[in-house]
């Protein structure tokens, strides 16, 4: 006898527990994202009214217009109830890797919260500018930001900065930030000669790498922590983004590729060491990207790269083509060359910036 048909799919999932608290959660995160929207923009405005009596300010006045926006702001965020925080002076490097003020990777509002790639983090909102001119023109500026990974909003504003220069000896937090580094070098080159000790012994081995360093540690020292074997899968050097790209006549933005084994995440240094200064079977060390931790690494094989190349070259039709992958990555590059050879003009010519109000 045939087999009786299969029971056709449900058209809607059943209405049980579990989908009735996904949907109970899904509501309220959308009531909770709407008021907190409706509360920034209230406050939005109430800090542009703040902030107004800073442009008109005479100069002689405005480290007391100063004082006055900051109590104003603060006791705004106490009556309603929010948060008024300021950070210590920080450089872009020192800013996008606070962890007492984890800010910097929050980007600008996305109406469409999967699609960040264009949206300004809040690093560069500050400090993506080409003279000290127009940074304090932005001086208390209100900016918008979303930590992307928890949804949460913020309005930001700077309120002073310090042209760049060089330390003194006496200044706050320097002798610290200098041990810290001499120490953070110590260590480096303890670990460099320990990688380099490894990567020769593995060499000499006709053991597997798990067999050959079973007994052995990260200082060569007993009782260390022991050394990590692990094998990746196939890899390329760059990949396209999982994100769509908000132009959706863009292909997705190009990437370095995730090596989920690799502590500390990997660098384009990274990535030239395995692609082109080691062969198929060489074994050598490199850095993970935060320059933490030291690989020792082997390239079991590689593809053909003559052929990838031509392949990729034909189907590009053009290297400097606006979609071409190499000119989408030289697009920051470029940016940023811009406004450093905009900064090295206004300054060989003096370009003073004057604000309409003075004019």
């Amino acid at each position: 006898t045939p087999e009786a048909p299969a029971e056709p799919l449900p058209e809607f999932k059943p209405l049980d527990e579990n989908l009735k608290e996904q949907i109970r959660t899904q509501l309220k995160t959308e009531r909770v994202l709407s008021k907190m929207e409706s509360l920034a923009a209230e406050a939005r405005g109430e800090l542009f009214v703040i902030n107004s009596k800073y442009a008109g300010a005479e100069e002689s006045k405005r480290a007391e217009v100063v004082l006055e926006i900051r109590k104003a702001t603060e006791e705004y965020a106490k009556k309603h109830k929010f948060r008024y925080v300021e950070t210590p002076y920080y450089s872009a490097d020192e800013l996008g890797e606070s962890e007492d003020h984890p800010i910097g990777s929050s980007t600008e509002p996305s109406a469409n919260r999967f699609q960040r790639t264009e949206a300004r983090t809040v690093v560069e909102q500050h400090f993506d500018v080409a003279d000290l001119q127009s940074l304090e023109r932005q001086r208390f500026l209100v900016f918008d930001a979303e930590d992307p990974r928890t949804l949460n909003s913020f309005l930001h504003w700077q309120i002073d900065f310090k042209p760049t220069h060089e330390p003194t000896w006496e200044e706050e937090g320097v002798q610290e930030a200098v041990k810290e580094a001499w120490i953070s070098i110590q260590a480096q080159k303890l670990a460099e000669k320990r990688a380099t000790e490894v990567a020769e012994m593995l060499r000499k081995s006709d053991k597997t790498w798990g067999e050959t360093l079973e007994a052995e540690t990260e200082s060569g020292k007993e009782g260390a922590q022991s050394l990590v074997v692990s094998y990746t899968g196939p890899f390329t050097w760059l990949t396209r983004s999982s994100a769509p790209n908000p132009n959706p006549f863009m292909p997705p933005a190009l990437e370095l590729s995730e090596i989920p084994i690799i502590f500390g995440g990997v660098t384009n240094d990274f990535m030239e060491t395995v692609f082109r200064d080691l062969e198929a079977g060489d074994i050598g060390t490199v850095w993970g990207g935060d320059r933490r931790y030291i690989n020792v690494v082997r390239v079991d094989n590689r593809s053909d790269t003559n052929m990838i190349r031509q392949q990729f070259l034909a189907s590009q039709g053009s290297l400097f083509s606006p979609l071409a992958p190499y000119m989408m990555m030289n697009y920051e590059e470029g940016r940023n060359l811009l406004i450093r050879w905009n900064s090295e003009i206004y300054k060989q010519y003096e370009v003073k910036w004057v604000n309409q109000e003075e004019e």
